[in-house]
């Protein structure tokens, strides 16, 4: 983390702020801010972490919400992060790493599938593949950067098909 020192925590309800102003430095646009906020409101968040510097300051956050499979009832088929957003001082120093891992970690309690909109470069460093590989679909058409991870063994059980992520995320 070249001397960086950041602790990982899960975010509070006091931190909503403080992560909406990081989500409007991080992108370019206020779309991941605006969606965001739609999907802590409506409860489609299912875990949140921050990362914070030495001040208490968050430079970092990573966010799990439900994706289901279009065909397979009500029941959530995976958690898909969204987003990850590194203050852009802070970016390639490891926290977004940190953050990453405590997301797959807390995930493995919940559910054998996790899924990502991201970089394919960034996100095979922690095992993620093509979710073409499982003939996985989304909604955005975003081919090889709709990646995902099965720690379910051997045996698939979430079928081939479109997974949809949360009414807020759907833009």
């Amino acid at each position: 983390m070249s001397g960086y020192c950041v602790c990982i925590r899960p975010a509070q309800p006091q931190d909503a702020g403080e992560i909406e102003e990081l989500l409007l430095s991080a992108f370019p646009t206020e779309e991941e801010a605006r969606c965001h906020a739609t999907a802590r409101r409506s409860g489609h968040v299912v875990s949140e972490f921050v990362a914070t510097n030495i001040q208490g300051a968050i430079v970092g956050m990573v966010a799990l919400g439900p994706v289901w499979h279009e065909r397979v009832g009500p029941e959530a088929a995976a958690l898909g992060i969204v987003p990850l957003a590194i203050d852009p001082s802070w970016q390639s120093q490891g926290v977004g790493t940190a953050l990453v891992w405590s997301a797959l970690n807390y995930a493995r309690t919940e559910t054998d599938l996790v899924v990502v909109l991201g970089e394919p470069g960034y996100y095979a460093r922690f095992g993620f593949q093509p979710a073409c590989h499982w003939q996985w679909e989304n909604q955005y058409q975003a081919g090889d950067a709709f990646q995902a991870i099965w720690r379910g063994g051997e045996e698939v059980t979430v079928p081939p098909g479109l997974l949809v992520y949360a009414p807020a995320w759907r833009v």
